[in-house]
């Protein structure tokens, strides 16, 4: 039998994580070279949203973002940012209806789930028939 492999957690380096990486500047970056692929007004699931820096950029240019990460200390973060739209949940389990949204994106977090495979079936599950999983 093979043990699953865990994903991993970022919560020992949340309280630095935008510092170390980048921050605003990297963030907006990161948001403008994905906003061609989504639309206006359809929700996406930011699946490894940790602080949500980019899912409030994302937010503030009308793309209405749902976090999804596993670190408590990235999401208390993203809280701030997104209120009542950041959830505790593994990737390959999303808590989202099937077929409810336009986008799932993977911003420099698929590498770090346990079953990358999965996660994708799972990103796949919850989106609309013409959505877009999209992976950085």
């Amino acid at each position: 039998m093979i043990d699953k492999v865990p994903s991993t957690s970022y919560e020992r380096i949340s309280a630095r994580y935008e510092c170390e990486r980048g921050g605003q500047v990297r963030a907006t970056a990161v948001a403008e070279a994905l906003l061609p692929w989504l639309t206006p007004g359809r929700p996406v699931v930011d699946i490894g949203v940790g602080t949500g820096i980019i899912a409030e950029t994302l937010t503030d240019r009308g793309i209405p973002v749902i976090g999804i990460d596993i670190a408590d200390g990235m999401l208390a973060r993203a809280f701030v940012r997104l209120p009542g739209v950041v959830m505790l949940a593994d990737a390959e389990e999303l808590p989202l209806a099937p077929r409810s949204l336009g986008a799932g994106v993977f911003v420099w977090s698929l590498h770090h789930i346990g079953d990358p495979v999965a996660a994708l079936l799972e990103a796949r599950r919850v989106l609309d028939a013409d959505g877009h999983v999209i992976v950085v």
